[in-house]
């Protein structure tokens, strides 16, 4: 009899362990939706470490095909820069509009998704604070947020799928060099729809001639001579690449 009963407890504990590691199953957020994203980038550029704080909120559109942000970058050291950027996936077409200069420049790649994607890993959930929020952590595909290598791991909240977190190291070659970088952001003020989509989608009289510049601000600080398009396809790597 006392043997039956420490199988028996075994076989409990075994069967309560394989329940709470149990993979959900892969979701999707509202396909319109607006949310505000902050994060910390840390990068090295020409040998040199380089740190740039980031605020963004954007709006999605999937249904619609339509993407936009408003972001603000602090490169450590004292430097600001802003820029707008909508994706248009109808047209096949970026617009990024940084002191006054758009630049347009065809969309490549695929498009961002809502969803978890299929080779996504379910790592495990975790929750914030007492058992307030209960979140989902995935192991994605590094190649969805620009990285060549390395690891990149997104959460969502366990009910309705509304992203989180987004963390991922290793190396990226977005700007055609594979260079380091470690990238750290948290979702918050999450909303349903778009309120005002000419605001987010509507594309700028300024944008009607494609337009590349060497002009620019972030890149000449940071000691580099690049197009806004070329800087930006970071960004939108990070704002857009996922929800």
């Amino acid at each position: 009899m006392e043997v039956g009963i420490k199988c028996f407890v075994l076989l409990v504990i075994v069967v309560a362990t394989t329940s709470c590691t149990e993979s959900p199953e892969k979701c999707c957020v509202e396909p319109t939706h607006e949310v505000f994203m902050g994060g910390t980038i840390a990068q090295v550029i020409n040998g040199s470490g380089v740190g740039i704080l980031m605020n963004t909120q954007t709006a999605a559109d999937h249904d619609q095909h339509m993407y936009g942000s408003e972001a603000g970058y602090y490169v450590i050291g004292g430097h600001y820069v802003e820029i707008k950027t909508i994706q248009d996936w109808n047209a096949m077409k970026s617009y990024s509009i940084m002191n006054g200069v758009c630049t347009v420049a065809p969309l490549v790649g695929s498009e961002p998704s809502n969803c978890i994607a299929d080779d996504a890993k379910f790592s495990e959930y975790t929750n914030i604070g007492d058992n307030e929020i209960v979140t989902q952590n995935w192991e994605i595909n590094p190649k969805e947020v620009g990285l060549s290598y390395g690891n990149a791991y997104l959460s969502i909240s366990n009910k309705k799928c509304i992203p989180t977190g987004l963390t991922f190291a290793g190396l990226s070659d977005t700007t055609g060099a594979e260079v380091p970088i470690v990238y750290s952001a948290g979702y918050f003020n999450y909303t349903s729809g778009v309120s005002d989509p000419k605001r987010w989608f509507g594309v700028p009289s300024s944008c009607n001639t494609e337009v590349t510049s060497t002009n620019n601000k972030l890149f000449n600080m940071l000691g580099l001579n690049e197009s806004v398009h070329t800087m930006s396809k970071l960004f939108q790597n990070l704002v857009f690449r996922r929800f």
